[in-house]
């Protein structure tokens, strides 16, 4: 994962502010973490693996990625290298995005929380 401070390039750095939080298959619960990223260096698999590493789930769990779109005020969901893209152009201006990370099995329906504090 390129999250080396010191050798990124600030037009291409954001903010990731993440909130990952499971339900139903566990106890309920909620991390908050900040993640700097470099736009031109990360794909969507490998934000998946390093935020796997950092908090892995179980074998017959699933990740659900939406990010707070500014522009049209809605929750978009991250699923590919391309929304990846676009989730980093509509927050251009100001090089900081909320996320939301929902682990979950695959008959539990992810659900977008507002994520305000």
């Amino acid at each position: 994962m390129a999250c080396i401070l010191d050798r990124m390039d600030p037009g291409t750095a954001y903010l990731l502010k993440i909130r990952l939080h499971g339900h139903q298959s566990r106890e309920n619960f909620t991390f908050r973490t900040e993640e700097v990223i470099d736009s031109d260096r990360t794909n969507f698999k490998d934000f998946i693996d390093h935020i796997r590493e950092k908090y892995p789930w179980g074998v017959n769990e699933f990740v659900t990625v939406n990010y707070f779109d500014p522009v049209n005020r809605n929750y978009p969901q991250v699923c590919s290298d391309q929304s990846m893209l676009e989730m980093f152009d509509k927050n251009m201006t100001s090089k900081e995005i909320s996320m939301l990370i929902q682990i979950h099995t695959n008959n539990e329906q992810a659900v977008v929380l507002p994520l305000a504090d």
